[in-house]
């Protein structure tokens, strides 16, 4: 017999980040799939972004695959001036 699981309907917690002076940051670094969905785009459209220039990242690390972070301030202020 199998069991049933519950499906789950909460929302996903906010995440708040702390700064250095443990303060809640109020602009935190954003996964590639986090900057997706807020611009509702696909997680290959960021990453031609980041390539083409016009989505600005943090690259955390050294190497190629050094994994990319993003500000929210700083893609809103790529689009407002004009950039796809």
């Amino acid at each position: 017999m199998k069991k049933e699981r519950a499906a789950v309907t909460a929302a996903p917690p906010t995440i708040q980040t702390l700064n250095t002076s443990g303060a809640v940051n109020p602009d935190p670094l954003m996964k590639r799939d986090e900057v997706a969905a807020y611009l509702n785009i696909c997680t290959r459209t960021v990453e031609r972004g980041v390539r083409a220039g016009w989505l600005p990242a943090i690259k955390l690390g050294p190497g190629q695959k050094a994994p990319l972070r993003f500000r929210r301030s700083a893609i809103d202020a790529a689009l407002s001036r004009g950039q796809p």
